[in-house]
């Protein structure tokens, strides 16, 4: 035995731990996926990194301004 080894052969660490992880959300996201031309996503990966947000936030945004 040694270096960590239980008696039944196997390692007594590493692996997955009770309640690790992130926890699941209440309504899970949907994917979506748009074609747009080359030029405009070029625009909107500039416009998301000067923003400093996700795509996704950013289409969130937008959305959330667009149903007032």
């Amino acid at each position: 035995m040694g270096n960590g080894d239980d008696p039944n052969g196997s390692m007594s660490h590493g692996g997955k731990r009770k309640g690790a992880g992130r926890k699941p959300r209440a309504t899970p996201l949907e994917a979506i996926t748009v074609k747009i031309e080359p030029e405009h996503a070029e625009k909107f990966r500039k416009l998301c990194k000067a923003k400093k947000r996700s795509q996704s936030g950013q289409i969130t945004e937008w959305i959330k301004r667009a149903r007032k």
